[in-house]
């Protein structure tokens, strides 16, 4: 076997696929964009003469997962099938696989070509599209699954005919071969970036990977749990004619028809999505890429008023900098409301805690004094994150928060509770809110408190 040495955009690292085991320490940090170094893969074999039609689809399962040399694998296809065959970044990860196993076929008329088939039987655990978008994981838990291929003879030499439209994938094999990039899409108030991580393969190349990523932001998200939750800014009826990268600087072209005119706070914002997407955040480590050009029918496209308040006018060469407002990895530390035991509680969830393995201490929403709590988020107030200990539930006789929600701006805590029959909902401080009927919910506003 020969290697392959090839400098790919992607994340520094590796990224796993882990199924079960214990809990570790995280970083809430985005994924870096800057190069990988040299990557060192293996340079399949071409179909050998006289293979038999298990050893073309093993082959062929080889070459498939060489990226860059979807060449190879073609050769085990047929012409037809060559055409046809377009997978993309698309990837099935399984956690088993069996065969190739040659099932039994009926013996071939004196007229009729000689056919084949071959089955690849496996245990799928995640599904990802042909622009690396996870998009499935089968619950309750891994189903099994077979896939049919079938073969022909050309030229007296077995080639599959019907090849499936996506790689596929061992979980230990996959953080060999794939690396997470991230996208960035914005929440549904346009305040914040929300970074949502595809899979792309190592040896992918730099014009691929940038043309991929602009297509998965136009496409919108894909991934499950932020399909509801986050959207693309790119307005409607525009879509991107060319992906260009002239060394530091990637040019995206826009196609806008002479009927639309898109806002320039949507391009402003999807102008966001693209920095933040392929430049990386301002304080990630240096990629190749380090600006954008945004283009409207091949002439650039200038923001007419600053992206973030107080902020600076970006010209036409754009950098992360112009959009910091956007930055979802806040430097200042949150605190997060959960509802267990019966009542509501804060913890402060300040990321260099969690780097040092401890966690903030929860605190009752409503204190012992009937005050409403404040996270202080001080080292000194923290705990490991192995700790068994569990703060005193509140005293019966102080107003049970049950439940806690965040108004959309973050200026507001809702604080409410589920009241049984003729139950009064009361304030701190003695304020009758009003009599329950029976599954009733009340609630109040009760003033920011520091945190979001």
């Amino acid at each position: 076997m020969c290697v392959l040495a090839a400098a790919v955009a992607s994340v520094a690292g590796c990224i796993g696929m882990p199924s079960n085991g214990p809990a570790q320490e995280f970083s809430a940090s985005p994924q870096s964009s800057g190069q990988n170094g040299n990557l060192i893969g293996s340079v399949p074999l071409g179909p050998q003469s006289g293979d038999d039609p298990a050893a073309i689809v093993q082959g062929f399962l080889t070459a498939a997962d060489s990226f860059p040399l979807y060449s190879v694998a073609q050769e085990y296809l047929t012409g037809r099938a060559v055409q046809a065959w377009k997978p993309g970044f698309a990837v099935t990860v399984f956690s088993k696989l069996n065969g190739p196993d040659v099932a039994p076929t009926p013996k071939p008329s004196p007229s009729s070509s000689p056919q084949a088939k071959v089955e690849v039987t496996g245990t799928v655990q995640a599904t990802f599209n042909g622009t690396g978008q996870y998009v499935s994981a089968l619950a309750p838990g891994p189903a099994s699954t077979q896939y049919d291929f079938d073969l022909v003879k050309v030229n007296g030499q077995w080639r599959i005919d019907n090849p499936p439209n996506y790689r596929m994938l061992l979980v230990g094999d996959f953080p060999y071969f794939y690396k997470a990039q991230d996208l960035y899409f914005f929440d549904p108030q346009d305040q914040v970036l929300v970074p949502d991580s595809v899979f792309v393969p190592l040896g992918a190349t730099v014009a691929q990977l940038l043309t991929d990523l602009v297509d998965s932001l136009t496409a919108g998200p894909k991934t499950p749990w932020l399909s509801n939750a986050t959207d693309t800014e790119l307005p409607v009826h525009v879509g991107v004619q060319q992906v260009l990268n002239d060394g530091s600087t990637v040019t995206v072209n826009l196609t806008v028809p002479k009927t639309v005119k898109p806002a320039a706070r949507q391009l402003e914002l999807f102008a966001a999505q693209l920095v933040w997407t392929l430049v990386g955040p301002p304080t990630t480590s240096p990629s190749s890429i380090s600006s954008v050009v945004l283009e409207l029918n091949g002439q650039p496209w200038t923001p007419p008023t600053p992206p973030c308040p107080n902020g600076r006018l970006p010209g036409q060469v754009q950098t992360p900098g112009a959009y910091e407002c956007f930055d979802p990895y806040p430097s200042s530390p949150s605190t997060f409301y959960y509802v267990d035991r019966g009542q509501s509680w804060a913890r402060c969830g300040a990321e260099t805690l969690g780097l040092s393995g401890s966690i903030g201490s929860a605190l009752p929403l409503v204190g012992h004094t009937g005050a409403f709590t404040s996270q202080s988020c001080l080292a000194g107030q923290s705990v490991r994150e192995a700790s068994p200990a569990l703060p005193a539930v509140q005293p019966a006789s102080l107003p049970a928060v049950t439940m806690a929600a965040v108004s959309p701006d973050g200026s507001y805590l809702h604080g409410g509770q589920r009241l049984p029959l003729r139950r009064e909902a009361v304030r701190p401080g003695g304020t009758v809110l009003g009599r329950a009927t029976p599954a009733d919910r009340r609630g109040h506003h009760l003033p920011q408190l520091g945190s979001q």
